[in-house]
């Protein structure tokens, strides 16, 4: 060995994903594209068999504006191992959550929706998903599950697609930067200098980094995002932000952006902002771990002097927590532990204390949002369609043209578990359904929110799914889907069978006995049975007196598309029964004041029921006329 040779520690050569605002994909080979679908996806999977295995998955969600999306969960599978990262409504002191492992796979995921996923070179040629391949070729970054090569985001997204979403009507319904539909003023307004063209201003703050990171994607995507958002000055900030943890990431310190009334950073109690914070702050598991730190600096929300971090918050030395089998947990926190969820505990006093625990005969135990619980491992689902088509739980169909308040499903006191109540109001003669009230004990929603909507026991989550939908989700497995204008599903667990009244029926396998009156008569006439779960007054104007259109809408050209053999809904046959919704699909039409473009919203509610059963019907829209080119299209 030569006298001069010497062992050293060499950086690891590395490429990163990120993923950004609404959302901004900038995949390992630097390939740009933006997508807006609501489903969750595979963004980076190893695909080469001699490698460590990884997959990280993104669910993404509207916020505040439905023509666009963000990532709102984050999934890591590494070494048989689920790890979730959730973005909470809940202050955290520090910027970022990071997943790290011994072969190099680092994600980051902050409290801005920003995402990072950073890999060796080891990797290279090595992944899939929608942050490419890592080839150091863009020009084939867009590469589907089936290895083809494509131009259209939208239809290189969907194939990526994760298995076991079962999110309807949760596809892109636009493509790229056509979707924030800007104008020439507004492209120019939010290019100048006191917006996002502060990014590429050669004396601006950011100056120092251009050359090592051209801003101009950047500027785009910032663009892009306060056109959508209206000028919103949080959604500028997060944007420059982005840019600026770029800059950080790649050993370059902007100069300081931020200023009072300007991208001021409130960080929560016990913990003040610094702009070249430590990447590796201190925590109750590692007080010293400052030292050597591998990781960057970065602006970041830092606890004051005698605290430190505790599970993401800030708390004094004598606050902290557990260490527990290899995890931390913070003071008063109870988890559910072991594959069966077969012990609770609970920290108190740096000391963990474990009682048996076990799910019920309708349970099963998983994690779910971050969180290992008992949780149900059967559902079904109600339908309400038009002025008056129900599917109930059971399958059952029937016809219940009545309007105001109904109860569409209730737990009537004998499952033990949460009691809620599901309630639509209907406007009489008109295709709408007024509003949705839903009552939870001990919360009641019938209130204005500005959606997301997160409760402050995260057990109610309300969110726009796409421009005219709704979800509600609970914490206890029940799920209310609105479709406007005239489209609820309902899903309840199975663990309340048997459990439950109203227009879905008592959930109990039975279909034939599903009209049960509040009382718990069974008749057998539905005109009979919908009136008993009338919520208030039985008064005349709450009874539809609809005058009907003559016309035959069950040709192919309008309803029979839907049982016709050369149509494109023939898969979804053996799981969702045409017959039954071309009679609906006919009902709604003959009430309706504009039947063409009620015809597209209809196909429509048929291909959710669909993709509920998991059956994709490919471009449908484009065959049935309902593409987005059509200018009453529920899709544009």
């Amino acid at each position: 060995m030569p006298a001069s040779f010497q062992f050293s520690c060499q950086t690891v050569p590395r490429r990163t994903c990120t993923i950004s605002g609404d959302p901004h994909y900038y995949t390992f080979d630097n390939k740009v594209f933006s997508f807006q679908g609501t489903c969750t996806y595979v963004l980076s999977e190893q695909c080469q068999n001699e490698l460590p295995y990884f997959r990280v998955e993104g669910k993404n969600e509207h916020f505040g504006n439905t023509r666009v999306s963000w990532t709102g969960l984050v999934k890591v599978f590494v070494y048989n191992e689920t790890i979730e990262l959730v973005k909470r409504t809940t202050g955290k002191s520090g910027m970022s959550m990071i997943v790290s492992t011994d072969f190099g796979l680092m994600v980051a995921y902050d409290i801005s929706y920003y995402l990072r996923i950073s890999l060796p070179y080891t990797y290279q040629n090595a992944t899939c998903g929608l942050c490419g391949n890592f080839n150091n070729e863009p020009g084939d970054d867009l590469r589907t599950r089936d290895g083809e090569v494509v131009s259209s985001d939208v239809v290189f997204a969907n194939s990526w697609r994760a298995s076991g979403d079962e999110d309807p009507g949760c596809d892109a319904q636009c493509e790229g930067l056509e979707c924030a539909g800007c104008t020439a003023a507004q492209t120019a307004l939010y290019s100048n200098n006191d917006h996002c063209g502060i990014l590429q201003n050669s004396s601006g703050p950011f100056a120092a980094c251009h050359q090592t990171l051209p801003p101009q994607n950047f500027v785009d995507s910032c663009v892009y995002d306060v056109c959508v958002g209206g000028g919103y000055q949080p959604i500028l900030c997060q944007s420059l932000g982005v840019y600026a943890s770029q800059c950080q990431q790649n050993g370059i310190q902007p100069q300081n952006w931020r200023r009072p009334g300007f991208c001021e950073i409130p960080c929560p109690a016990n913990s003040h902002y610094e702009s070249q914070a430590t990447g590796c702050p201190p925590t109750c598991v590692n007080p010293n771990s400052t030292q050597n730190c591998p990781l960057p600096v970065q602006e970041s929300c830092v606890c004051d002097t005698g605290y430190v971090l505790s599970a993401g918050e800030c708390v004094p030395y004598a606050e902290c927590g557990c260490r527990f089998e290899g995890f931390y947990y913070r003071s008063g926190q109870t988890v559910i532990l072991d594959e069966d969820c077969g012990r609770r505990c609970s920290c108190t006093a740096g000391s963990m204390t474990c009682s048996p625990h076990g799910c019920g005969p309708h349970e099963s135990c998983s994690v779910d949002d971050g969180e290992r619980g008992c949780r149900p491992n059967g559902y079904a689902t109600c339908w309400i369609r038009g002025p008056g088509s129900y599917q109930t739980f059971d399958g059952l169909t029937y016809q219940y043209p009545g309007a105001c308040r109904l109860i569409i499903a209730k737990e009537m006191g004998l499952s033990g578990h949460p009691h809620f109540n599901v309630i639509t109001e209907k406007v009489p003669n008109i295709l709408i359904i007024g509003q949705l009230i839903l009552c939870f004990h001990p919360v009641f929603v019938e209130t204005l929110y500005k959606l997301p909507f997160t409760s402050g026991s995260n057990q109610i989550r309300i969110f726009h799914s796409n421009t005219h939908s709704i979800i509600l989700r609970t914490s206890f497995g029940l799920t209310v889907q609105t479709v406007w204008p005239h489209f609820v599903r309902v899903t309840a667990p199975v663990v309340y069978s048997s459990s439950l009244g109203g227009l879905c029926g008592n959930y109990n396998d039975e279909p034939n006995d599903d009209f049960q009156t509040p009382n718990g008569t069974l008749v057998h006439s539905s005109q009979v049975f919908g009136d008993s779960w009338r919520e208030g007054s039985l008064a005349s104007h709450c009874v539809e007196n609809t005058v009907f259109n003559p016309l035959n809408y069950s040709s192919t050209e309008f309803c029979g598309i839907l049982s016709s053999p050369h149509g494109p809904f023939t898969p979804c046959w053996p799981v969702v029964d045409p017959t039954q919704q071309v009679d609906v699909c006919v009902d709604i039409l003959r009430r309706s004041k504009d039947p063409e473009s009620t015809l597209c919203e209809v196909l429509r509610d048929y291909a959710l029921m669909c993709q509920q059963q998991e059956i994709s019907l490919g471009e449908w829209r484009n065959t049935t006329g309902c593409g987005k080119k059509n200018p009453h299209n529920f899709w544009r």
